[in-house]
């Protein structure tokens, strides 16, 4: 029998924008390192800055994919996009 692998996602976290502890960069790089395959930044009434965004899109392609109130925004073909590298 073959292994059976689970996708762990975390979709729902809050970075130093709002109430969190964490920025963008530090959050992801912790998910990447415990394995999360799906991250998603949900700040309230918040979205990170171009200059963030710019940042986290160097992180494309790698293991841990990510997506934000921005990249939603961006891409408004529905609510539910989730624009994954």
């Amino acid at each position: 029998m073959g292994l059976l692998m689970t996708a762990i996602e975390s979709l729902h976290t809050h970075t130093t924008l709002s109430d969190g502890k964490l920025s963008h960069r530090e959050l992801f790089e912790l998910a990447e390192s415990l394995g999360i395959s799906v991250l998603a930044y949900t700040d309230h009434d918040a979205v990170p800055s171009p200059t963030t965004v710019a940042e986290l899109e160097t992180f494309r392609g790698r293991k841990t994919k990510w997506t934000s109130k921005r990249t939603r925004a961006r891409n408004m073909r529905n609510a539910y996009h989730w624009p994954f590298s």
